[in-house]
């Protein structure tokens, strides 16, 4: 009884929204329309095939940071970007973001598989049935990504962050999103292991541009 009720109370107003959300954009399907929505719903169900294999295949869900896992940080930054995003102003707006903002994160993605793969991974093991160890220098790179994650921990917590609204503000977003792709695609580059927190963190980028568009093309139109 109690399950029941909260399934009321919470998952099936939630599945309802969704559907609402949802519903005009089966309608342009339906009528052979392919919105941008559509087409990130489209590249992100791609990118996500192609990064599933590469981190199953690689066995990057058991790979370690020293003593910590990869997954770990790779969570971190995706509860904090999951929580963070939806309560900025550019997420409650009901502007559609431009194709070619959703395609930096796009683009970093590529560029983060393909050098991460490429730079930091023995690709020999694909062709094979068995997975071959790959020898990293794990105390140094340990040491690099623990200093600097504790820099920033005391950066963020001293940091004041101000009101942002306008035009202005939507330029420095977008700075702030190409500086970030550039240094997740450097780090992807450089640091074993490093794209699957990369690949992860611009994956939920591209997810939660997409949702803001499903989201509010409803809303715009229930005003009109």
């Amino acid at each position: 009884m109690g399950f029941s009720r909260l399934l009321d109370r919470r998952v099936i107003p939630l599945i309802d929204e969704i559907h609402r959300d949802i519903e005009d954009d089966v309608q342009d399907l339906k009528e052979y329309k392919v919105t941008n929505a559509i087409w990130m719903i489209i590249i992100i169900g791609f990118a996500s095939l192609i990064y599933s294999f590469f981190v199953f295949r690689l066995h990057k869900m058991e790979a370690m940071w020293g003593p910590i896992p990869v997954v770990l940080p790779t969570f971190v930054g995706l509860g904090i970007l999951a929580w963070f995003i939806p309560r900025t102003r550019w997420f409650q707006t009901q502007i559609y973001t431009p194709m070619w903002i959703f395609l930096i994160p796009t683009i970093g993605f590529i560029l983060t598989i393909g050098l991460g793969l490429t730079k930091t991974e023995n690709l020999g093991v694909l062709s094979t049935t068995r997975q071959e160890t790959v020898g990293y220098n794990y105390n140094q790179y340990t040491g690099i990504i623990l200093h600097e994650v504790s820099g920033i921990g005391n950066w963020v917590y001293d940091l004041d962050i101000p009101d942002c609204d306008g035009d202005a503000c939507a330029v420095l977003l977008v700075i702030g999103l190409i500086i970030l792709t550039f240094i997740l695609v450097i780090g992807s580059a450089m640091i074993p292991h490093f794209w699957l927190l990369s690949g992860s963190i611009l994956l939920g980028i591209m997810v939660l541009i997409a949702i803001h568009d499903l989201r509010i093309r409803r809303l715009t139109e229930k005003e009109d």
